[in-house]
């Protein structure tokens, strides 16, 4: 992911597509909060506006952080 994402952060407009991209990517690896961190960039500081796809992408990446809080806190 690292090579990917320093690819993405010399786009100049990302679109959607890139940013879902780039979200999905993060969602699928070991470290899902990434995924939310650019979901949150895109949101504040780009013009580019979700789409059906950014949601399901999202929330997986937050399923599975809850998952492992759960699983530290019943610990």
């Amino acid at each position: 992911m690292s090579y990917a994402h320093n690819f993405f952060s010399r786009i100049d407009s990302p679109n959607i597509f890139t940013w879902n991209t780039m979200i999905r990517g993060y969602d699928e690896s070991e470290n899902p909060r990434p995924a939310i961190e650019l979901y949150r960039h895109m949101h504040v500081f780009s013009c580019v506006k979700p789409d059906t796809h950014s949601y399901p992408f999202l929330l997986k990446a937050v399923a599975k952080l809850a998952v492992v809080w759960e699983g530290v806190c019943n610990f």
